[in-house]
């Protein structure tokens, strides 16, 4: 097992699951733990020692979670789905069944009224 490898296996669950507990949102927080375990594996030399290691990974994935929810993507996102709660979500047959409709009522109202 690389020295990654074993840096992932040692911290990678318990941040994953600090990291969801902000963001209530698995692929978000897989990444926010892969950004901080790629981060702290290359800085590792830089590390203090001011406190362990371990509180060190925390502060990071706390950081990072912050990071997310205040970003652009984040609040897109949670704008996007607030609005298709409010007015329902448009599925790509929905779409292609109003297409349909509309061109069937454009066929039947240029029917002669006899025959509408």
């Amino acid at each position: 097992m690389s020295h990654l490898e074993k840096f992932i296996y040692e911290h990678g669950e318990e941040l994953l699951r600090l990291a969801y507990t902000y963001v209530k949102n698995k692929q978000a927080a897989e990444d926010i733990v892969q950004d901080v375990l790629l981060k702290a594996f290359e800085k590792q030399a830089e590390f203090r020692g001011e406190a362990t290691y371990r509180t060190y990974l925390y502060r990071m994935t706390i950081n990072r979670s912050y990071d997310y929810l205040r970003s652009w993507h984040y609040k897109n996102t949670i704008l996007g789905e607030k609005f298709q709660r409010l007015f329902g979500r448009l599925t790509e047959q929905d779409v292609v069944t109003q297409s349909e409709n509309r061109q069937l009522a454009k066929a039947v109202l240029s029917l002669p009224l006899k025959y509408r």
